[in-house]
């Protein structure tokens, strides 16, 4: 069987470390399963300046139906 992906062109964040990556999509205080709550308000890389990559993307993931995948922390402080 072949293998299904999609192929992108995309930026790409090459630092290490955590990234609150729902700050790119929304000015609303949202952020991501799992991500450590000391990192929620970090500073995150402009956009502009982020590297561009051609990725094979098997899986997607976004910010779906108003209704995205948050922390749980999220859920108690800002229901």
């Amino acid at each position: 069987m072949a293998e299904k992906y999609l192929e992108i062109q995309c930026k790409i964040i090459d630092k290490a470390g955590w990234i609150n990556i729902y700050k790119y999509f929304s000015e609303a205080p949202i952020w991501p399963r799992g991500l450590p709550l000391d990192k929620i308000n970090h500073p995150i890389p402009p956009y502009e300046e982020l590297s561009e990559y051609l990725a094979k993307c098997p899986i997607q993931q976004g910010l779906a139906n108003q209704n995205p995948d948050v922390d749980a922390i999220y859920r108690l402080v800002l229901p």
